[in-house]
């Protein structure tokens, strides 16, 4: 989850298997990664826009600003649009590319690991349009001209969030040994967000990606904490957890009960791109695992705490039990040698789950804080006078009140009428919103709960604003 290759030259972690040589982990900036991604923010996907690393985002629009109306941006946004071309379909697109002597062809021109969201109808055009735009934009000068902040960036993950890594635990908490090369990508520019791609080729091993993110940027220098190891161990489980899905017999029996589960949390998960019934299941599974995998590396109690409430927040509400069973899967290895031997026992889980999803959900949701109302009470109304210059919304309880975390709505950048950074007011108990608006213009935004959070730890149900002037 690379071709040109920039290795780091700093400390090394291993990953392979136990006994035999083992392959090292070099964290790296990938071109093809750096050239997607930029693609994707030019044309103003969301999921790409972050402006976390800012002054690499400022790089970005001053070297490639000029293409923005080019043809095949232009077609590509559109694209993206008709075939949901985001999140990790982005990137399978970039690990699945070869870069020689300055030109981009795909890997495996039967398209064996490619995500299935790029048509393949479409390639031949995509691929003639991105080597144009490729030598045009003189992308490899730009990825060249950074490396001193790529190899710092290698460097923080290497010294800050490797060292958290235990290879040794994934052979023995599985049962099996790996027989695919791990390789860490830092994801400089590719917005916050995480992925997991995977290449795949005849009679060669396969390729398991972590494209991270998630860091913190001081000007150039990037700053990575060891709170970010979950997200790392995370991406490693799905290489050991997702082929066992594989099974048309758990398929039949998982299926049902999956969707009856997946029909509870839809909109959270389609916020996180889990839109199917076997996402759901993989990453339930994963994102118990490395709860497990925290307890038995001496992670801290507020740590392991941290984790499973982010398992909450993003409606894995069942995670506690999940991980529950997994640690009887533990306590019983004579008589379960690997996951794969125990799967029937989470297929049962599952069934469980779906018995009872719609209560776990909601003595959970009615725990969160609320907007209790909006002053003026604007939202959903058609006739806004434009000249308005502020709104408050109110909530039905305090809020910590150190961050906020506010979405663009389905209307764009341009439907946020935002001026200033908004401000908490009245204790804590409601923000203050600083409005520029026009006439006869829609608006929307929402408020979610990823940094809204109570002092009894619990984020704030989201909440969409949206209305139109007069």
């Amino acid at each position: 989850m690379k071709i040109t290759k920039l290795y780091a030259a700093f400390s090394l972690i291993a990953l392979g298997n136990l006994g035999q040589a083992q392959s090292k982990i070099e964290p790296y900036v990938d071109e093809r990664v750096e050239l997607l991604s930029s693609i994707f923010r030019l044309i103003e996907a969301d999921e790409y826009s972050d402006k976390n690393n800012a002054l690499y985002a400022e790089d970005i629009e001053k070297h490639f600003g000029s293409f923005k109306n080019s043809e095949f941006l232009t077609k590509l946004k559109k694209e993206r649009n008709e075939d949901g071309l985001g999140y990790d379909a982005v990137m399978s697109m970039a690990v699945n590319l070869n870069i020689k002597k300055g030109t981009l062809s795909l890997r495996d021109p039967k398209r064996k690991s490619l995500d299935k969201r790029w048509k393949t109808e479409k390639l031949p055009s995509f691929l003639k349009d991105l080597n144009q735009f490729y030598k045009a934009s003189k992308f490899n000068q730009f990825y060249k001209d950074h490396q001193a902040d790529y190899l710092q960036a290698g460097k923080a993950f290497s010294d800050s969030v490797l060292v958290k890594l235990n290879q040794e635990w994934y052979p023995k908490f599985y049962g099996k040994q790996p027989n695919e090369d791990f390789k860490v990508v830092i994801g400089y520019g590719n917005g916050g967000g995480n992925y997991g791609p995977r290449v795949s080729q005849d009679n060669e091993k396969d390729q398991v990606y972590a494209i991270v993110s998630g860091g913190n940027f001081d000007g150039r220098t990037l700053i990575y904490t060891s709170s970010y190891a979950p997200t790392l161990i995370h991406e490693f489980n799905h290489s050991f957890v997702n082929y066992l899905l594989e099974n048309l017999e758990y398929q039949k029996k998982l299926e049902k009960p999956a969707n009856q589960i997946l029909e509870a949390v839809r909109q959270p998960m389609k916020d996180q791109a889990y839109g199917d019934w076997k996402t759901l299941i993989n990453e339930s599974i994963v994102r118990a695992a490395v709860i497990v995998y925290m307890k038995e590396n001496h992670f801290s109690e507020k740590e392991i705490k941290a984790e499973m409430k982010e398992q909450f927040k993003r409606r894995f509400v069942w995670t506690p039990e999940l991980v529950e069973l997994l640690e009887q899967y533990q306590a019983n290895r004579k008589e379960y040698p690997s996951l794969e031997s125990f799967y029937p026992n989470i297929v049962a889980f599952f069934q469980l789950v779906a018995m009872n999803v719609n209560k776990m959900v909601s003595n959970y949701e009615v725990k969160l804080p609320k907007v209790n109302s909006v002053l003026p009470n604007i939202n959903g109304k058609n006739d806004v006078d434009p000249n308005l210059k502020e709104m408050i919304i109110y909530f039905d309880k305090t809020l910590i009140g150190n961050q906020m975390s506010i979405n663009i709505g389905s209307l764009g950048r341009e439907g946020v009428p935002i001026k200033n950074r908004p401000v908490y007011i009245d204790n804590n108990n409601a923000l203050k919103i600083e409005l520029g608006m026009k006439p006869n213009t829609e608006y929307e935004f929402i408020l979610v709960g990823k940094k809204f959070e109570s002092f009894d730890g619990y984020p704030l149900q989201d909440y969409v604003v949206r209305f139109k002037t007069k």
